[in-house]
């Protein structure tokens, strides 16, 4: 491939989203799974967001179901934090992540991937890429 090709993309790709509102956003999602906030982790949703967690299965529409399904899983949630950068493309970035939770007194790592599709500073798409092969003991 070109540089003047690479060049043409890379530049495309910097009309897009801004990544230091990408890194404040998920920054801001991942501190709030830990302090089991769903309610501010809805307010970083847009009102009819779609959330599709895991993929593959059935996708939520709207604030009020994404708050009841981050209502009923972030009470075991000790930590998350990021396994690399985040990547920004578009309005879209995606990132790597580590989940430690404790269930039943016994503590797992779940290793996730998230997309995250923005629009006017608000996530409008969440799609969380995780199988139960991604999760461990601990």
């Amino acid at each position: 491939m070109s540089t003047e090709l690479d060049s043409q993309h890379v530049e495309e790709q910097k009309a897009g989203l801004d990544s230091a509102l990408a890194q404040r956003l998920v920054d801001d999602y991942m501190r709030l799974l830990v302090a089991a906030d769903a309610n501010g982790i809805g307010a970083l949703y847009h009102s009819q967001a779609r959330l599709e967690d895991p993929v593959g299965s059935t996708p939520l529409v709207g604030r009020e179901p994404i708050v009841e399904f981050y209502s009923k899983g972030l009470g075991n949630i000790e930590a998350a934090e990021l396994s690399g950068p985040i990547r920004v493309a578009g309005n879209e970035v995606a990132f790597a992540f580590n989940l430690h939770m404790n269930i039943q007194g016994q503590s797992f790592a779940m290793d996730i991937i998230d997309v995250f599709v923005i629009e006017a500073e608000q996530i409008v798409s969440m799609r969380a890429f995780w199988s139960r092969e991604n999760m461990r003991a601990v």
